[in-house]
């Protein structure tokens, strides 16, 4: 009895699957919600080469996406994703001038952390994907891609400037408790992502994807914010990276 339910549960699955990958020609949308991480962005302040890393923390994040399968087993689509991230940490290894040699010996090795960190580092994404769905025709279907696009980087940060944390004489570092980290910046930049996931028929025209995102852009750049009191060392210029998992519902028209 219960090899027969099996089979006829397994030869439902397949029904569904083969109905749905019959949907894989013409228009499709769909929505992914998930999880993301960013990683560390190590960063070089233009003209120093200062090194300076920032901590954006792990959030949810959200895709859009409306397709287009070719009649085979390939399809294309235009993705929008919006992927926001507090930021945690501000790491940064200064160059002090000689005129400043005594607090250059209070910088402890790999840097100095900033204290009172807040902000964020969002990135919003514009991706054309081109995607193989791989045709081993079971209920659980595979695929792969990449897309390639323009990724929109908005950075807001601002930091304590941490000497008095490290200082033996607090008298010495005083006046430099005072000073500020802010950024108030965005960039653009060319970004590329890698694709691999797994779809399941849910009903002739409805599936659902499990998905996971390699996405990466080069030449992120933004600047410090001048004001008194703010520590402005410049302008930044780093790559973003970001993994994703997403859990998306997708619906083929017609």
């Amino acid at each position: 009895m219960r090899v027969k339910k099996f089979l006829i549960f397994f030869a439902a699955a397949l029904f569904f699957a083969n109905a749905a990958y019959a949907q894989n020609g013409g228009f499709y949308a769909a929505g992914d919600f998930g999880y993301h991480w960013p990683n560390r962005i190590d960063t070089t302040v233009v003209g120093t080469e200062e090194a300076w890393a920032w901590g954006p923390k792990n959030s949810g994040a959200g895709f859009v996406r409306l397709g287009y399968g070719l009649g085979s087993d390939w399809r294309v689509e235009l993705e929008g994703g919006y992927r926001p991230a507090d930021l945690g940490d501000i790491q940064a290894d200064i160059f002090l001038p000689a005129s400043q040699a005594k607090l250059a010996t209070l910088i402890p090795a790999g840097g100095i952390h900033f204290s009172d960190v807040g902000g964020h580092v969002n990135a919003t994404t514009l991706m054309a994907n081109v995607l193989y769905d791989i045709p081993l025709a079971l209920p659980v279907q595979p695929f792969v891609g990449a897309g390639a696009g323009l990724v929109h980087t908005s950075v807001s940060a601002h930091g304590g400037f941490p000497f008095c944390s490290v200082c033996a004489r607090p008298a010495i570092c005083f006046p430099t408790c005072n000073v500020n980290l802010k950024v108030d910046d965005s960039s653009d930049a060319f970004g590329w992502q890698a694709i691999g996931g797994v779809s399941v028929a849910l009903a002739p025209q409805w599936r659902l994807d499990a998905t996971y995102r390699y996405m990466r852009a080069n030449g992120v750049e933004w600047s410090t914010s001048p004001g008194s009191n703010i520590f402005s060392p410049g302008r930044f210029r780093g790559d973003y990276s970001n993994n994703s998992v997403t859990i998306g519902i997708r619906y083929a028209f017609g």
